[in-house]
């Protein structure tokens, strides 16, 4: 009973069967019990933002992100609630500073070009996807989200070269 990560991993099995109010009684239980375990104060701010309660969130993602400031699932978190919050170029803030081949990785490069494009920064939002999917050459949906992008950026070189290649990796869009 006195061992934090008892509650913690039932708060993550919790959250896996669906079951997020008992999840999120674990994890506040752990998180009491271990007020610096990063883990349960993470954890319990993507499930505040799978509910919309995003100020709730922002709470415990600031306790997390003091915890282990690099982590990158923290900064994604948060910028998730901050884009959400209507607030894009904070998001970027925390994005852009990340290496270049965890900008690289599928959920990231999705946040930056979201957060570009509601700036307005189209191409730069092409540029993000477009890194990711030539990164990641087999991945048919980054290749046509690129292609998507490059179109809204007006760029259709560029957009007919991802769609293309989209279309050989076999995208169902």
């Amino acid at each position: 009973p006195k061992n934090p990560a008892c509650p913690l991993m039932l708060g993550m099995v919790q959250r896996k069967l669906g079951k997020l109010d008992a999840a999120r009684a674990s994890l506040v239980r752990s998180a009491r019990m271990d007020p610096d375990n990063a883990f349960a104060w993470g954890t319990l701010a993507d499930i505040a933002l799978g509910e919309n309660h995003l100020d709730i969130c922002l709470q415990y993602i600031e306790k997390a992100r003091l915890l282990q400031p690099e982590n990158k699932e923290w900064r994604l978190i948060e910028a998730r609630a901050l884009k959400r919050k209507g607030d894009p170029a904070g998001a970027l803030r925390l994005l852009t500073p990340l290496d270049s081949s965890q900008k690289r990785e599928a959920a990231v490069a999705r946040q930056i070009a979201e957060c570009f494009a509601l700036l307005g920064r189209q191409a730069e939002a092409a540029s993000a996807l477009a890194d990711a999917a030539v990164a990641d050459a087999v991945n048919a949906d980054l290749a046509y989200e690129a292609a998507t992008a490059f179109e809204r950026a007006g760029n259709r070189t560029r957009a007919l070269d991802f769609a293309t290649q989209a279309q050989i990796l076999g995208t169902a869009s």
